[in-house]
C-alpha cells in the first residue's frame, strides 16, 4: 500500500512527464516540420529573409497565450512592443517557412513572417 510520500512522489512523477510531452509537440523529420501531429513541408523561397528567426504577432490581448504557446513548443523568442506585440522567434536555419505556415495556425497568432530582406533601390 503506497504511503502518503510516496503518492506524492508518484503525482510529481506523473505532472513532470505530463508537462514533457506537450513540448514534444516538436519534431523534425528530414525537411518537414511536425507540431503537435500536424506536418509543414518546405516551400520553395521566394525573396531574401534573415536565417534563423521568424517574426509573430499576437491577437490584441493575446500576447501572453501566445508567449505561453512558444514556451510550450520549446522556441525560444523575443517579445517587444505594447500595443501591437509582436516576438522575434529563434527557429532551425532552414526551417523558417515551415515555422511561418505552423505559427499561422496558433489562434493566438494575427501575423507570422519570415524577417524579410528589403533592397530600397531595387
Amino acid at each position: 500500500m503506497p504511503t502518503s510520500i510516496s503518492r506524492n512522489a508518484i503525482l510529481v512523477v506523473c505532472l513532470a512527464l505530463a508537462a514533457c510531452s506537450q513540448r514534444a509537440g516538436v519534431s523534425y523529420s528530414g525537411d518537414v516540420l511536425v507540431v503537435d501531429g500536424r506536418s509543414y513541408a518546405p516551400h520553395s523561397r521566394t525573396g531574401a529573409f534573415l536565417p534563423g528567426h521568424v517574426i509573430a504577432v499576437a491577437r490584441r490581448g493575446r500576447a501572453d497565450e501566445l508567449e505561453r504557446e512558444l514556451q510550450r513548443l520549446g522556441l525560444r523568442a523575443t517579445r517587444s512592443g505594447k500595443t501591437i506585440v509582436q516576438f522575434v522567434v529563434a527557429v532551425p536555419n532552414g526551417f523558417e517557412l515551415q515555422w511561418v505556415e505552423a505559427l499561422r495556425d496558433v489562434p493566438a497568432v494575427e501575423a507570422a513572417g519570415e524577417d524579410r530582406i528589403f533592397n530600397p533601390t531595387a
